[in-house]
């Protein structure tokens, strides 16, 4: 007799799983889209090991581990194909926007893309960069041009905190009554981010305002950091690089699903306040 709280237990390990299962079930026709079919028998033996059902069984575990040691094999022997095929595809998708235009793009073309924006925004929760997969994933919602969330994340980056640190020095100049206090717009912009990859990702470049109030004594500064969430028609950008290859993304490819009317360009921004005597403007 099981207990209720054993299958409860299961019930929760099912739940991820069963999505992860079927993420990775809808990835292996668009790998084929990309005409890479590597990626595709990948996602198809990622699915298996993910499979939700029968956890408990044995056979489960047989196919589990079989589906897991291809996996290994292939990542072994083919360790670049899949990130190579990707981009020698997305180069010839990028010629064809030039030679051809949009016209050029047919119905699987766009469905491939379209999944790339949605794998790269969902990457971005998996990697660490939430705000980079909330901008990317907020384009698919069709609606109001601006939208705003609020979050402090930008004031781990030190090219963010230099002039609110010079706007600190500026209010320790001010008369004694004064109330209210704004700092000139600020464009910032990244051209290499070290280790400021999770605030340049996200607001590269970005318009900085900021406002201080004088509240009991102490400085409130209230901080808008602005964003345009619109592709360019050409743009390669780096993704990464791993032991001496760079992996980079047409951006033209997404223009394409802007311009057709998948994905909505917008203004983003980022609110947060912080007080004049916080350690990131002290330090």
């Amino acid at each position: 007799m099981s207990h209720p709280k054993s299958k409860l237990g299961l019930r929760l390990i099912q739940i991820p799983l069963g999505v992860l299962s079927l993420w990775a079930i809808l990835y292996a026709p668009i790998a084929l889209l990309w005409h890479v079919p590597l990626a595709s028998i990948l996602f198809v033996l990622l699915a298996l090991l993910l499979n939700p059902f029968n956890i408990n069984r044995r056979r489960s575990w047989v196919i589990r581990s079989t589906a897991l040691s291809i996996i290994i094999v292939l990542l072994l022997l083919f360790p670049y194909k899949v990130l190579e095929s990707t981009e020698d595809r997305m180069r010839f998708l990028s010629d064809k926007l030039v030679t051809e235009g949009i016209s050029g793009f047919g119905l699987g073309d766009k469905i491939a893309i379209y999944g790339a924006h949605v794998f790269m925004g969902v990457g971005g929760l998996i990697t660490g960069y939430p705000e980079v997969a909330i901008e990317t994933l907020s384009m698919m919602i069709p609606g109001a041009g601006y939208r705003s969330w609020s979050s402090d994340f930008a004031m781990e980056s030190p090219r963010i905190r230099k002039p609110l640190k010079l706007m600190v020095a500026q209010l320790q100049q001010l008369p004694m009554k004064t109330n209210e206090y704004s700092l000139k717009k600020k464009r910032i912009a990244w051209t290499r981010y070290d280790s400021d990859e999770r605030v340049g990702w996200a607001l590269n470049p970005v318009r900085l305002e900021a406002v201080a109030n004088s509240i009991e004594g102490r400085w409130r500064i209230n901080c808008t950091a602005t964003v345009g969430m619109r592709y360019p028609s050409r743009g390669w950008l780096l993704l990464f690089s791993h032991a001496g290859r760079d992996i980079h993304f047409e951006e033209g490819l997404l223009w394409v699903l802007q311009e057709i009317g998948w994905i909505f360009p917008y203004q983003g921004s980022w609110e947060w306040n912080v007080y004049s005597d916080d350690y990131h403007l002290l330090s």
